[in-house]
C-alpha cells in the first residue's frame, strides 16, 4: 500500500530545441545517405580505373570550392584529379584515332582540308609537308587536345622526307601517325608526372 502512494514521476517530454535538433541529425543522415548512393551510381557508371580516388573526387564536388578551400591537401587532391582527368579525356581522342585506320584516314583528309582553307582535301597527288603541320594543329584545336610544336612536326617530317618536300597522301598518312603517336607519348608522359 505504502508504494502504491508513491507517485511516478511525470515522463519528459521533448523540448522544442531538442525535437529540431534530432530532426537536423536526421536530414543530416538522410542527405550523407543519398550523397553516398550518388558516389556509388557514379562509380558504376562511370568504370574507373581509379575508383577510390574518383570515389572522393565525387565527394569533394558535393563540397562548396570555399569549405574545399579550407584545406591545403583536399585543394591540391582535387586540381590534380581534374588534370589527369583532362590529359586522359585528350589520350583517348588520341587513341581513338590511332586505333581505328578508317577514323586515321578520314582525319587525315580533314586536316589536310583545314590546312589548305577548302572544305575537301586537295587533289594533288603530291602536296608540302608544311600544310600537313598547319592541318595536325587544327585538327589538336579542333579537339581540344593540346598541339604539337612545329619544331616537333618539322623533326617527325625530317625523319624520313626533308621538310618542304613534296609527299605523297601515303607519305602524309605515316607522319601524320607518328605525330599522333608522340601526341599520345608526351601525354603519357605528362600523367605519369601528376601521379608521381
Amino acid at each position: 500500500f505504502f508504494f502504491l502512494m508513491i507517485r511516478r514521476p511525470p515522463r519528459s517530454t521533448q523540448s522544442r530545441s531538442s525535437a529540431a535538433s534530432d530532426v537536423y541529425k536526421r536530414q543530416q543522415e538522410e542527405q550523407f545517405d543519398k550523397v553516398i548512393e550518388a558516389a556509388f551510381n557514379e562509380l558504376i557508371q562511370t568504370k574507373s580505373e581509379n575508383p577510390l580516388e574518383h570515389f572522393v573526387f565525387f565527394l569533394l564536388q558535393q563540397v562548396s570550392e570555399t569549405k574545399r578551400e579550407k584545406d591545403p591537401r583536399l585543394t591540391r587532391f582535387y586540381e590534380r584529379y581534374m588534370q589527369k582527368q583532362e590529359i586522359l579525356k585528350q589520350m583517348r581522342i588520341v587513341k581513338d584515332v590511332l586505333d581505328d585506320e578508317y577514323k586515321m584516314r578520314a582525319t587525315l583528309k580533314e586536316v589536310l582540308a583545314a590546312a589548305n582553307g577548302e572544305e575537301d582535301p586537295p587533289r594533288q597527288d603530291f602536296l608540302p609537308l608544311e600544310r600537313l603541320g598547319a592541318g595536325i594543329h587544327r585538327f589538336c584545336e579542333a579537339n581540344e587536345v593540346e598541339p604539337l610544336t612545329e619544331q616537333e612536326i618539322e623533326e617527325l617530317s625530317d625523319r624520313e622526307y626533308q621538310y618542304g618536300h613534296k609527299a605523297t597522301y601515303e607519305e602524309l598518312y605515316e607522319v601524320a601517325r607518328a605525330c599522333l603517336k608522340l601526341q599520345f607519348t608526351k601525354l603519357d608522359h605528362r600523367l605519369h608526372e601528376i601521379n608521381t
